[in-house]
């Protein structure tokens, strides 16, 4: 009898000791559990009890790592990425793996605010050709004589006196006007008259206070050994002459450009010979200038005698 006892004590005993172990485990198994997580991220340091931060606002997620091709378009199907044409930036082609920017270099609308045109380096022109400056207007003195000599005691010939106008002369119809020659005007000042010879590529041999002097000079089709143009007191250009000369007496210069000028002007206002010298003039077509055609036999300023051949243009 006392056994049984002993047993059913033992037994109550073991109950009671089995329930509130059971309630225990079910009451730590309701209250939420934190296993080390933020986010879905693991925490390097899992420690029980503390307290968790807020979690910030979650950035939106990237693309994923695992898209085909490489997770770029175009890429190999073994996962290896390749940058579009073959590594290069676009419109590259260039050999050697040298990537070139789009429009060779310059940023589109030349890369200014408001689309500023890049302006051309190196002096060139948009389409290769050096870029080269404008002469002077001769309305604008600009010119400080420096390029050329000055030359005050340079001997030069006088120059050509205006021929004699006949009254019963009628200039011919169809003659040009003689306004400019050599790019010059007549009127035109002798400083912008030198600067402007000088830009245009003329061979100044120096110049004084009434006169230039010129150089292998070009005019109606021949080359002339000098030219001089001639200026008043007040610095205005009045008239420019053209001469060459050979040690020996020859007429074709004079003969072709009498012809040439009777064509262009008309028949001759006059001509006539006076010693040795020859001479035809003309006028143009409002009688306003006149050109000069001489032959001449004289002493040069070296001492020695020389046929001379003059062309002379002048205004009345």
């Amino acid at each position: 009898m006392k056994t049984t006892v002993r047993i059913l004590l033992g037994a109550i005993v073991a109950i009671a000791l089995i329930i509130p172990t059971a309630e225990i485990h079910a009451a730590q198994s309701s209250v939420p559990q934190y296993n080390g997580y933020r986010g879905g991220k693991a925490s390097k340091n899992d420690r029980p009890g503390k307290t968790e931060k807020p979690n910030k606002p979650s950035k939106p997620d990237k693309p994923s790592g695992n898209r085909p091709n490489g997770g770029r378009p175009g890429g190999n199907p073994g996962g290896l990425p390749n940058r579009p044409n073959n590594g290069h930036r676009p419109n590259s082609g260039n050999p050697g793996g040298t990537p070139n920017r789009p429009n060779n270099g310059h940023k589109p609308n030349g890369g200014g605010p408001g689309g500023i045109i890049n302006r051309p380096t190196g002096g060139h022109r948009p389409d290769g050709r050096p870029h080269i400056d404008r002469p002077p207007h001769p309305g604008h003195p600009t010119f400080s004589p420096a390029p050329p000599p000055y030359r005050p005691n340079r001997p030069c010939w006088k120059p050509v006196p205006r021929p004699h106008r006949p009254l019963t002369f009628v200039p011919y119809s169809k003659a040009p006007i003689l306004n400019t020659f050599l790019g010059l005007s007549f009127g035109l000042s002798l400083n912008n008259s030198i600067n402007l010879l000088w830009s245009s590529g003329y061979d100044i041999d120096g110049y004084s206070d009434r006169e230039i002097y010129l150089r292998d000079v070009k005019e109606l089709g021949y080359r002339w050994e000098d030219a001089i143009a001639y200026y008043d007191w007040t610095g205005r250009l009045t008239s420019i002459s053209f001469s060459d000369s050979s040690s020996r007496f020859n007429l074709s210069r004079y003969n072709k450009l009498q012809r040439k000028l009777s064509q262009l002007y008309g028949p001759p206002a006059n001509s006539y010979q006076v010693g040795n010298m020859l001479q035809t003039a003309w006028f143009d077509r409002f009688g306003e200038h006149f050109i000069t055609l001489s032959y001449e036999l004289q002493t040069s300023f070296g001492g020695q005698s020389r046929y001379y051949t003059t062309l002379s243009y002048g205004y009345n």
